[in-house]
């Protein structure tokens, strides 16, 4: 009988003392838990703590991100508008070239014309030379 006090007891004891520990780890993380929280940000739960510097480094390399994403829109636009008034530009020279072709072009006119015009002339010369020669017998 007193075997099994002490075997009851024993059990017990082994049980409370695990009990024991079990309450003392409760407490010490709750205390950890309400440091913690003290520490933290507002609106993060007292989960979110533990991983405090981990959500930092992804904050800042979402910001990181952000910032570059922001970077290379800034970028892109200024490409865009550096191509938009690169095409403005091209088209004003465009216009320009076409412009100098269709004044080209005028002056060409204007010399086949005058080319025709001496090669009249010279059809009525070389006629009025064939009827003088014709003329004078030779």
């Amino acid at each position: 009988m007193y075997a099994r006090y002490l075997y009851y007891h024993t059990d017990s004891y082994n049980a409370s003392a695990e009990t024991k520990k079990v309450r003392k780890k409760a407490r010490n993380e709750y205390d950890e838990e309400q440091i913690t929280a003290k520490k933290r940000k507002p609106g993060k739960t007292t989960r979110d703590v533990g991983f405090e510097e981990e959500e930092e480094d992804e904050t800042d390399e979402g910001l990181e991100l952000e910032h570059k994403a922001k970077a290379a829109g800034n970028k892109l636009h200024k490409e865009i508008e550096i191509l938009n008034f690169w095409h403005a530009d091209k088209e004003a020279d465009d216009i320009n070239l076409q412009t100098q072709l269709a004044q080209v072009q005028i002056k060409l006119e204007k010399q086949i014309g005058y080319r025709n015009a001496v090669e009249t002339k010279l059809v009525e010369v070389n006629i009025r030379l064939s009827e003088e020669d014709y003329a004078n017998g030779n």
